[in-house]
């Protein structure tokens, strides 16, 4: 999933309206929208293309979409993770030294 697919796809599930949708990711048209987040990404609630348009997530959408948060959150929890035990090694050290 590339960083422009994962924008609208966090577009798509905060928004809903394809004009918010729009706007939130700065993309003049529905059919470039359509074809940033690739084939069979994306489910149009009608064919109007206005205001009232509801778009949602397909699947396999949804499916990465969520793989990709996970992969990020694990990511955020690693450097916190390590930002703790250099913490920890760090007062250690110091707490050695000053015994």
């Amino acid at each position: 999933m590339t960083d422009n697919q994962y924008k609208i796809f966090k577009a798509v599930r905060k928004y809903r309206t394809l004009p918010e949708i729009l706007t939130a990711t700065g993309i003049s048209d529905y059919l470039t929208l359509q074809e940033d987040a690739g084939v069979g990404m994306l489910d149009f609630s009608d064919c109007e293309m206005d205001e009232k348009t509801i778009v949602t997530l397909t699947n396999p959408a949804a499916e990465a979409f969520e793989s990709r948060r996970r992969s990020d959150w694990a990511e955020i929890r690693a450097w916190i993770t390590f930002a703790i035990a250099a913490w920890g090694a760090f007062t250690g050290t110091i707490a050695l030294f000053l015994k």
